[in-house]
């Protein structure tokens, strides 16, 4: 949209996490989080420069200064040291992709090959305390790692429920399912630095406003 306030913030997203934010193949940010965040430039009469990247360098902006709000940033506690967090917008649940269609338990997991995007939350709620890491392959994009699945270089790719589901119809993956166990429930907020309190008080008031008059369970 064209600029028409005075203030003007950079917000990025994940370039590949439909259906929050995603490039079609017209080049045009679609998603519910680039829907939501200009809904909400509104509301707090700024203006938004969205950027979509991958994950990691989303967060690397973030945490240089570069981009002031990150959306999509599920709530952990372990990055209360260095993110504030909105109010919540949305909610999804990660579980395992595969080729199988077995229902597994968490123990299958110990000897199968399994993949999922750098830096995400997933890490610090599976990955890491199950002693994953070594069998773990990271990808920038979840569209990478779905790839290898459907290639069989990996057994099972762990991504968001939602987000699963619209990769494997896009790109056409009948042959892979959900399998097993919900491995982490995200609670999805917009992250900004820590101890932006200015912008964080905007945006807890325009999502409030934004649900309050329905345009929030519109989007």
């Amino acid at each position: 949209p064209p600029a028409k306030y005075n203030e003007t913030i950079v917000v990025a997203a994940d370039k590949d996490y439909s259906p929050y934010s995603f490039i079609s193949g017209d080049g045009d940010f679609l998603g519910f989080d680039v829907e939501a965040i200009y809904a909400l430039g509104e509301k707090m009469g700024k203006n938004i420069k969205l950027q979509l990247l991958t994950w990691s360098e989303a967060q690397k902006g973030l945490a240089e200064g570069r981009i002031d709000a990150l959306m999509g940033m599920t709530y952990s506690e372990k990055r209360l040291a260095r993110i504030d967090f909105s109010t919540p917008l949305t909610h999804d649940a990660y579980v395992a992709f595969g080729i199988s269609g077995k229902e597994l338990n968490i123990e299958d997991f110990l000897e199968k090959r399994i993949c999922t995007i750098e830096n995400d939350a997933i890490n610090e709620a599976f990955i890491i305390p199950y002693n994953l890491g070594q069998r773990t392959e990271f990808f920038p994009t979840y569209s990478e790692c779905f790839q290898s699945v459907a290639a069989g270089k990996n057994d099972y790719a762990i991504a968001p429920y939602l987000t699963g589901r619209k990769l494997i119809a896009g790109f056409k993956f009948e042959h892979m399912t959900a399998s097993g166990p919900v491995l982490n429930n995200s609670i999805y907020c917009i992250g900004v630095n820590k101890g932006n309190e200015q912008l964080l008080g905007a945006l807890n008031q325009a999502i409030l406003e934004l649900s309050a008059s329905g345009e929030l369970k519109e989007l």
